[in-house]
């Protein structure tokens, strides 16, 4: 064996697998020409996690560390994310050219749990860092950091069970509750029916905004909800349901306020407009993007849904 200029020249040269312990879940790979190669190999996005259902009737535990979760790719444009961020497909590329945070209220919030992203394009890959950057780097994940499944070996699945966010989009019941004699919150259950005129369509997909939070009250016949703000949704939910179709569009309301309400999607695709400004609640989609406006301004936060309010599931 000879190193020749940094470079190592052998008659062969053979990988050694590195056996981790990494959250209770032991993984092993080989590097082979700078690659890591997993065994067993990670699954794709597009594979289901192991079903272990019966599914209980409520949010999936641990899943509240983080404000963006899709099973799939994600493009995470916003310039501030409060907490942290699980992708199962590729974190796509961002449109920012500096400054953007995940995980901005993670100390406040007594976050523990990393960010992950099953893998990234190269230049994403270059942008992370966490600490001090080494210059150049323009994306920062506050503390505990972040991993890259491909990089250490860890599936999407082992975070939390997918199917349960499946089977708790398919089952949970509808719960509008009325209070302070105009809001509403709870649970905002949307199926194919309301996929239809006069709802408004935007980049081929069905809009939604705080407007959809109205409602009439059956105590007394009156329309509620209607003039709610971007922070006065007290843990809401919007659930969509298997059937409806994707992509879901998220945007500002008619009097050009934020949205509010965690959404549940996690069998479509979400688009978040720029112009909504802020989601307050949780991102659970099967995939994420952003038309790239107003991403400057652009921030996800992290309501997580109202534990005071019991989930009922059929």
């Amino acid at each position: 064996v000879q190193k020749i200029n940094g470079f190592i020249v052998a008659d062969s040269l053979d990988s050694r697998p590195s056996n981790t312990e990494y959250g209770g879940l032991a993984f092993s790979g080989t590097q082979e020409c700078g690659d890591i190669v997993c065994d067993p190999p990670l699954a794709t996005c597009t594979d289901s996690c192991v079903d272990n259902s019966p599914y209980s009737c409520a949010w999936p535990a641990n899943s509240d560390q983080y404000t963006v979760i899709t099973k799939c790719d994600a493009r995470i444009s916003a310039h501030t994310v409060y907490n942290m961020a699980a992708v199962g497909g590729m974190l796509l590329d961002s449109p920012l050219t500096g400054g953007q945070v995940i995980g901005t209220e993670n100390a406040g919030d007594g976050i523990t749990a990393k960010s992950y992203f099953y893998d990234t394009s190269d230049t994403m890959k270059g942008h992370l860092f966490t600490g001090s950057s080494s210059g150049g780097q323009l994306v920062e994940v506050k503390n505990p950091g972040y991993d890259i499944g491909t990089e250490v070996c860890m599936n999407f699945c082992s975070l939390f069970d997918w199917n349960h966010f499946l089977s708790l989009a398919a089952t949970l019941q509808e719960d509008i509750i009325f209070f302070e004699n105009v809001k509403t919150r709870g649970l905002f259950v949307f199926d194919s029916t309301d996929a239809v005129a006069p709802r408004q369509v935007s980049d081929g997909g069905w809009v939604y905004t705080l407007d959809d939070m109205a409602a009439v009250d059956p105590a007394d016949g009156q329309t509620k909800g209607t003039g709610m703000s971007g922070t006065d949704c007290n843990g809401a939910v919007f659930v969509f349901r298997p059937d409806h179709p994707s992509p879901i569009v998220i945007a500002s309301s008619s009097m050009s306020r934020q949205f509010c309400p965690t959404i549940l999607a996690p069998n479509q695709d979400v688009i978040i407009k720029g112009d909504v400004g802020y989601v307050h609640g949780q991102i659970i989609a099967k995939s994420m993007n952003d038309d790239n406006q107003n991403v400057l301004s652009l921030q996800y936060h992290n309501e997580h849904p109202n534990r005071a309010d019991a989930l009922t599931c059929s």
